[in-house]
């Protein structure tokens, strides 16, 4: 068994042979690296719904536990069908209750963010959903790393939550791989600029790997 299997562990859905619209990866597990996220009121969450009922649905959030998300917290005429969002659907929400004494509690609704902007939360429909650390999380969000790969490849968007998801959709899979392989550098590396560059080189080497 090799180290990077050893310390290898998967997302809901993961490997189980069946289909999703977002396909789920990770990045490489460490000891030292805090990766359980600890719900707070008004983070802003990426998460993967475990089950479907016909109130409630339950989202893998990388808490200790799962967090709800209610069929009434969606705006009016937004709650997606069945068939478009179940099991493996990845969702972006809010959290809008974590007290000790109840399950944490999520909302798609607009009027549940604070500061009045529009958020774009609800079904996440394609894309690349990015497991990391919650430290990688938060030195993104003070980077601007996620924005010069837009700069390079306009067909880079992302979203990036509070609690370990990055969700990326991008056309190139070439881009994809170099894009994953960079932020796994990020997470111990901090010239940006070298990463650009190693970004760059990258690319270009699958290209040519897959033209001979």
């Amino acid at each position: 068994m090799t180290s990077t299997e050893k310390h290898r562990y998967v997302l809901p859905g993961e490997n189980d042979g069946q289909s999703s619209a977002v396909y789920h990866h990770h990045g490489r597990m460490s000891k030292s690296i805090l990766r359980i996220y600890e719900p707070k009121q008004n983070d802003l969450v990426l998460g993967i719904v475990l089950v479907r009922t016909p109130d409630v649905f339950v989202v893998d959030i990388n808490s200790y536990e799962s967090a709800f998300l209610s069929v009434e917290s969606f705006d009016s005429g937004c709650l997606p069908k069945r068939q478009d969002m179940n099991r493996l659907s990845v969702v972006c929400a809010r959290v809008i209750n974590c007290d000790k004494w109840s399950q944490t509690e999520l909302s798609c609704q607009t009027n549940s963010n604070p500061s009045g902007k529009k958020s774009n939360l609800g079904l996440v429909r394609e894309g690349h959903l990015f497991r990391c650390s919650l430290n990688l999380c938060e030195k993104l969000s003070h980077s601007s790393l996620l924005y010069n790969l837009n700069q390079l490849d306009k067909t880079f968007h992302y979203r990036l939550a509070r609690n370990g998801f990055l969700w990326y959709r991008i056309e190139s899979i070439n881009s994809m791989i170099a894009i994953q392989t960079i932020l796994q550098k990020y997470e111990h590396e901090n010239d940006i600029n070298q990463l650009i560059e190693s970004y760059k080189k990258l690319v270009k080497e699958l290209e040519q790997m897959n033209s001979n």
